[in-house]
């Protein structure tokens, strides 16, 4: 009796550690992400890996770093990616498009994208500049593979698959207003 209570409290402990340990894990990913974020403009890129700008929403409370095209962060898997084709903002006739999962996991970063209107504000922190574009349309279209967005410049696009119309993406376009040096 009292090896099998001695049992039953080293696997309620070991739970309660695996727990605790999660919770501490998370904790602090969104501590390097806040640090990340706060020491932005003092950052220096040191390699291909680290990231490249910040992607802010604050009407979803969303900040997130982007890696370049060639970083193997750079994936919908890991976080939000940088679509082939993209034009970065400081080039001309920039044309920036961003992709994430919407969903339940901890991967879901655009879950919210769904609650954006037309003239929310959305920043991009790139090469120590601040890029401030405004929401200009939010649509949907079947799901295919690929979307139809305009042909104007300057422009920052975010797509996730939408979870209020299933089967369907959900897409975000953004003009550029002003740049902070």
């Amino acid at each position: 009796m009292l090896r099998k209570k001695s049992i039953n409290l080293l696997i309620i402990s070991f739970l309660l550690f695996l727990l605790l340990s999660k919770y501490i894990y998370q904790e602090n990913i969104k501590e390097t992400k806040i640090n990340a974020i706060d020491n932005y403009y003092s950052y220096s890129i040191k390699n291909i890996n680290s990231y490249i700008a910040i992607l802010e929403i604050p009407t979803i409370s969303l900040k997130e770093v982007l890696y370049s095209l060639n970083s193997k962060n750079n994936s919908i898997n890991k976080g939000i990616q940088i679509l082939n084709n993209s034009i970065m903002p400081d080039q001309e006739k920039s044309k920036l498009y961003l992709a994430a999962h919407s969903g339940n996991s901890s991967i879901s970063l655009f879950n919210d994208l769904e609650n954006l209107s037309i003239d929310d504000e959305i920043y991009l922190y790139y090469k120590k500049k601040k890029y401030i574009y405004h929401v200009t349309s939010c649509y949907l279209e079947k799901k295919t593979g690929s979307i139809t967005i305009p042909n104007k410049d300057n422009m920052l696009v975010l797509t996730t698959c939408s979870q209020q119309n299933k089967g369907n993406q959900f897409i975000v376009i953004a003009d550029l207003v002003d740049i902070i040096e």
